[in-house]
C-alpha cells in the first residue's frame, strides 16, 4: 500500500510504503536530522544562559533596607507570583505605594526568628461512598485487564488515586470515562486474532503485529489477548470490498434489523458525516454504532 506525502524538509509530494515516512529521500531524512542536532543545541545553549542568569545574585541586593517583589524573589530563590501570593497569604509584609510595592528586608528575616515547625502535608482522603469508588480488582474483573495494564491506564490518563485507610480506590466516573473505550463484550466473528491472520494470510507472528500497526488496525486487548478488527484487516488484505469506516444503507439494515426509514432517520436527525461511493450514500460506522449504542440503551436491550 502506498500513501501520498509531502516531504517535511524540501516540500516535494512523494509516494511512501509506509504511512510514517516523513521525508522523500536519504539526503533530506540527512539533513533534517543535522538541522534538529543544530536546534537542539542551540536551546541547550539558550537554557544553559537562562540558567546562570537566574543563579547570578541581585547586584546590591544585600546593601538594600527594601526591595521590590521581583528583588525578593531572586533573594528567595521563587517567583514572582509565589511572593505575590506570600504576600497575598500575609507570610511577607509589604507597603503598596502608587506604582510600586515595597517589601522591608528585615521583615523577612524577622520572619524565621519565630518561624513555627515544619509539617508535611498529608494526603488528602476523600469521604466519598465506597458505591462511587472501585478497588484494583474490581476495575481488573470488570475490564478483564491485568494488574499492570489497569495502572498504566490510570497513569495515562492521570485518574487521581482516592485513599481510605490502608486501601486504594478510584472514582468509578473517571474510570468508566477513560476505560469505556475498551471492549468487554464482543462478537468473536468481528475480531481477528493475531494467529487467525497468521493462518490466513500467511503471516509470521512478527509480521502480523509490525503490518497491524503500520497500518494502524483497530485493536482491543482482552487480559493478555490482542484481537485486531475483522473489516479493517479483510479490506486492507483486499479479501473484502466492505468499507471498514463507512456504511451502506443496507449494511446498517442487516446489522441492527431496522428498515431503510429507521436508518435514514438517525442517519438524518443526528447529522452523521456521509459521502458518496460510487453513485450510493454512505454514513460513518463509528458515529451509527455510537447512536445504536445510545438507542438501544434508552430502551433497555443494552446495559
Amino acid at each position: 500500500m502506498e500513501f501520498k506525502r509531502t516531504c517535511e524538509w524540501c516540500g516535494k509530494a512523494f509516494m511512501a510504503h509506509c504511512y510514517k515516512t516523513r521525508y522523500c529521500s536519504k539526503q533530506c531524512n540527512g539533513k533534517a536530522y543535522k538541522n534538529a542536532l543544530k536546534l537542539k543545541r542551540r536551546q541547550e545553549f539558550m537554557d544553559g544562559e537562562e540558567l546562570a542568569k537566574q543563579d547570578k545574585p541581585v547586584e546590591g541586593v544585600q546593601d538594600k533596607p527594601f526591595l521590590t517583589p521581583t528583588e525578593t524573589a531572586r533573594l528567595l530563590g521563587v517567583g514572582r507570583a509565589t511572593v505575590y501570593r506570600y504576600m497575598a497569604q500575609g507570610y511577607i509584609k509589604a507597603k503598596q505605594y502608587r506604582g510600586k510595592t515595597l517589601i522591608r528586608r528585615k521583615d523577612i528575616e524577622k520572619s524565621f526568628d519565630n518561624a513555627p515547625d515544619y509539617k508535611k502535608h498529608r494526603t488528602k482522603r476523600c469521604r466519598k461512598p465506597t458505591s462511587e469508588l472501585y478497588t484494583l480488582k474490581e476495575i481488573m474483573q470488570k475490564y478483564e485487564m491485568s494488574r499492570k495494564a489497569v495502572w498504566a491506564r490510570c497513569e495515562k490518563y492521570d485518574i487521581p488515586k482516592i485513599y481510605k485507610g490502608r486501601n486504594t480506590f478510584w472514582s468509578k466516573a473517571q474510570v468508566d470515562k477513560y476505560f469505556a473505550t475498551i471492549v468487554t463484550d464482543y462478537n468473536k466473528d468481528e475480531w481477528y486474532s493475531p494467529s487467525d491472520i497468521e493462518i490466513r494470510f500467511h503471516m509470521s507472528h512478527a509480521a502480523v503485529l509490525a503490518w497491524a500497526m503500520r497500518n494502524r488496525v483497530p485493536r482491543f486487548h482482552k487480559g493478555k489477548d490482542v484481537y485486531y478488527s475483522k473489516i479493517h484487516v479483510d479490506y486492507l488484505k483486499g479479501v473484502s470490498d466492505i468499507d471498514p469506516d463507512f456504511y451502506t444503507y443496507k449494511e446498517a439494515m442487516d446489522k441492527y434489523g431496522l428498515n431503510m426509514n429507521q436508518v435514514a432517520n438517525i442517519v438524518r436527525t443526528k447529522d452523521l458525516t456521509r459521502k458518496q461511493k460510487g453513485g450510493k450514500t454512505v454514513f460513518s460506522r463509528k458515529e451509527f454504532d455510537a447512536q445504536m449504542k445510545v438507542e438501544l440503551k434508552d430502551f433497555g436491550i443494552i446495559k
